[in-house]
């Protein structure tokens, strides 16, 4: 899961680091259904089938990126769920911005609480890793790999 405050800037870093049939998002989803269903039900509809897909992913075995808001604490939470259901591990990585590309206070204080916990490790609850990413370290990175160690 990468998460940050500004899902356009969560894209482009997923664009940059993964392949695209790896990368899902709510929004994708919603944007995909949002013709055939009714604009009250889309939310909560495009987060269950982005759960429903991740499962499905993870349990084929699978490598599975999600973007999302980092506000997005019920879609985090769930999707850590589903990684725990099919025995597979969770990472999050967080694209920590500066607040002068953070639209507005609400956003940045979540992004600032949710850094706050990543760091002191009080986030790690379903996850195998949290990583923090500066917008130096984002604009840096180059690849992200998760490894596997076999026993």
């Amino acid at each position: 899961i990468i998460v940050g405050p500004i899902i356009a800037d969560v894209s482009k870093t997923t664009q940059r680091l993964f392949p695209a049939d790896l990368v899902f998002s709510v929004e994708q989803i919603a944007e995909n259904i949002a013709a055939k269903v009714p604009a009250e039900s889309l939310s909560a509809l495009s987060r269950k089938l982005l759960a429903t897909t991740v499962e499905r992913r993870l349990s084929e075995g699978r490598s599975t990126v999600v973007k999302l808001r980092s506000d997005d604490e019920e879609t985090r939470a769930e999707l850590v769920s589903v990684a725990q259901r099919v025995h597979k591990p969770a990472h999050l990585i967080v694209l920590d911005a500066g607040r002068q590309t953070v639209p507005d206070e609400e956003s940045f204080a979540a992004l600032q609480e949710l850094v706050r916990k990543s760091r002191k490790r009080e986030l790690m609850e379903g996850f195998r890793t949290v990583l923090v990413l500066g917008t130096a370290d984002v604009q840096g990175l180059r690849s992200v790999e998760f490894v596997n160690r076999r026993r």
